[in-house]
């Protein structure tokens, strides 16, 4: 079994036989995957990538094919869409809830095409932005990798937050918000390096210029103050010292 099945085994595995639709990415997606969910009475929503071997020829992108054309495959368990939106272009689904080829009043595609954006549309769409605006950097440290994720996936949250909050009508632009955030949640940071004698001074100097009017005063100086009397070397005698 692989990765992607095991996975999507161990997530589901709360909702088994509770007759719920699962939609995925085509990472995770496999013809045995699909079969074994039928037998946990879960259906399976997904697209397929283009080189699954049990993909018929057919059902390839092919410069012959018109554009919005559906061609349908069926069979005991579950179906099988190819839908063309573009030239030389084919998407790929695979359903196993319902053997249908009916098309969707509102948007004109195929229901499958419908049903699939309306549940994993919205995954696609943070994964776009998460593109956009990334914060992610190489490594090999896994637990880098998801802190990383979840920096992308919580700017997107917090914009959606700010402006469900908010009464302006004005919309912010995503780059602007994210400038904005980062700026506030290193400001108190940056202001206590501006008085860090050991940073550079052209640094100390360009963080003042960043920082402008937000400069706080610099933190007062403690003196310690020097003992009081003769200074004794360490050769001296402790009798000596203690006199």
């Amino acid at each position: 079994m692989t990765v992607p099945t095991q996975t999507v085994l161990r997530l589901v595995k709360v909702v088994e036989k509770s007759n719920r639709n699962i939609a995925a990415d085509n990472w995770f997606n496999s013809i045995p995957l699909v079969e074994i969910l039928l037998k946990r009475e879960l259906t399976y929503l997904d697209t397929l990538k283009k080189n699954k071997a049990k993909i018929p020829p057919c059902f390839l992108p092919n410069k012959n094919r018109s554009i919005e054309s559906s061609l349908y495959g069926f069979t005991k368990d579950y179906s099988l869409l190819s839908y063309v939106p573009k030239p030389i272009k084919a998407v790929l689904l695979i359903f196993s809830s319902h053997h249908i080829q009916e098309i969707d009043n509102d948007t004109g595609k195929p229901v499958m095409i419908a049903d699939y954006n309306r549940t994993k549309g919205g995954v696609d769409e943070v994964d776009k932005k998460c593109s956009i605006y990334c914060c992610s950097r190489k490594t090999r440290r896994w637990s880098m990798a998801i802190f990383q994720r979840m920096l992308d996936m919580a700017g997107i949250n917090s914009l959606v937050l700010y402006l469900n909050c908010t009464d302006s009508d004005e919309k912010m632009r995503r780059a602007t918000f994210l400038l904005n955030m980062a700026r506030d949640l290193a400001l108190n940071h940056t202001k206590t390096r501006v008085y860090n004698e050991r940073l550079l001074m052209e640094l100390r100097m360009t963080i003042t210029r960043v920082l402008d009017k937000d400069t706080p005063p610099p933190p007062p100086v403690v003196r310690s103050v020097p003992p009081s009397g003769r200074k004794l070397c360490s050769i001296c005698p402790t009798k000596k010292k203690s006199n």
